[in-house]
């Protein structure tokens, strides 16, 4: 298993992905992501989505720790499981996964 580092980005799409500087990582590649706060987590990449100048940005799969969420306007987050409102402390009622 190769390990690479990368830092989180967001996608155009509105998911979080992370930029790798060096070689491409290949799907299935774990890579060690860090905040700019210092926290790491490791992901595996799903796929490249951009490459130039030894730069590439790439999508994670999801980790499972957590449910999805995606912003509605007017309605705030809502879990991309259920469909509810996420209220903090809350639980996704089709993952069991806290909000």
């Amino acid at each position: 298993m190769v390990m690479v580092t990368a830092t989180y980005t967001k996608l155009r799409s509105g998911d979080w992905g992370v930029r790798v500087t060096g070689d491409a990582p290949a799907p299935g590649v774990v890579v060690t992501a860090t905040t700019k706060a210092g926290k790491s987590e490791q992901h595996v990449i799903a796929r490249v989505i951009w490459s130039g100048d030894g730069v590439h940005i790439c999508a994670i799969e999801a980790s499972g720790r957590r449910s999805g969420s995606t912003y509605e306007r007017g309605v705030g987050r809502t879990c991309d499981e259920c469909g509810e409102k996420i209220v903090r402390g809350s639980t996704c009622w089709e993952t069991g996964a806290s909000h």
